[in-house]
C-alpha cells in the first residue's frame, strides 16, 4: 500500500516538527527566564 507509508512519513514529518517547535519555545522562554534572573 503506497498511502500506509506516505501517512507515516507525515506523521513523523509533523511529529518532528512539533517536537523542534516546543524544543524551540523552550529554549527561548529559558533564555528570557535566565537574563531576567540575572539582570
Amino acid at each position: 500500500m503506497p498511502t500506509l507509508p506516505a501517512r507515516q512519513q507525515l506523521h513523523a514529518i509533523f511529529l518532528a516538527a512539533s517536537g523542534f517547535a516546543v524544543f524551540a519555545l523552550g529554549i527561548r522562554l529559558g533564555y528570557q527566564l535566565v537574563s531576567a534572573m540575572t539582570l
